[in-house]
């Protein structure tokens, strides 16, 4: 996370737009982004690709080398969608993806 940190910041202050591709299914989990964009004095947005459990589910089993099962249904369990009152300047959310 420290050098996730460092390469953002890096990368914000030389002008540069940044897409970060995390799970961050809680705002929780965005509310870093939204710190370093708010103190770097930079507009954020986000990107949200909503899929349903079950296309999760049926991807990671095609998947080579798939993951617990239990993890996604954990994060889908976790899921709280983001909202421009986080911080973000516009937020879009494509469901069913």
């Amino acid at each position: 996370k420290h050098v996730e940190r460092k390469i953002i910041e890096h990368l914000l202050q030389n002008k540069r737009k940044v897409l970060v591709d995390n799970t961050s299914v809680s705002e929780s989990s965005r509310k870093a982004y939204v710190g370093i964009a708010q103190q770097m004095h930079r507009t954020i947005g986000a990107i949200f690709l909503h899929t349903p459990p079950a296309t999760c589910l049926q991807r990671n089993r095609e998947r080579e080398d798939p993951v617990p099962e239990r993890v996604i249904s954990n994060l889908a369990a976790a899921i709280d969608l983001p909202k421009t009152e986080e911080g973000f300047k516009e937020v879009l959310v494509l469901k069913d993806y």
